[in-house]
């Protein structure tokens, strides 16, 4: 190891020395496995928990602000409404005009002020 520690969470320090023991005769000082060991599971646990209750708090602190009450846009539905066409004061669909295509576009046109164009067609 050369003077460097290398540290592995998931791996227990009773393996560490079982592997170094192996591998070469050498034995880790008992107090750097005591150290070691403790100290690392008890940091990882506790941010962990620490940022799973931060993240608890955003999320009711967001939940309170949500809004569930309806949005309604009165001024765009009354567009769509006033561009809808009608068969006896309802909204009728394409095929409720099938030969009267004609005198709608008509009716179009003589609302935009070209009654002439209207007339000479006829």
């Amino acid at each position: 190891y050369q003077g460097e520690v290398y540290v592995f969470d998931p791996v227990p320090p009773q393996k560490v020395q079982a592997a170094l023991l192996v591998l070469g005769g050498c034995e880790v000082p008992p107090g750097l496995v005591s150290m070691a060991g403790p100290t690392a599971y008890g940091e990882k646990s506790t941010t962990v928990a620490a940022k799973r209750v931060a993240s608890l708090m955003r999320f009711r602190e967001k939940r309170k602000e949500r809004c569930f009450d309806k949005k309604i846009r009165y001024g765009v539905r009354k567009e769509v409404a006033q561009k809808m066409k009608r068969r006896k004061g309802q909204f009728a669909g394409r095929a409720d005009f099938g030969d009267a295509a004609s005198s709608s576009a008509a009716c179009v046109s003589a609302a935009d002020g070209e009654d002439d164009h209207f007339r000479e067609s006829q």
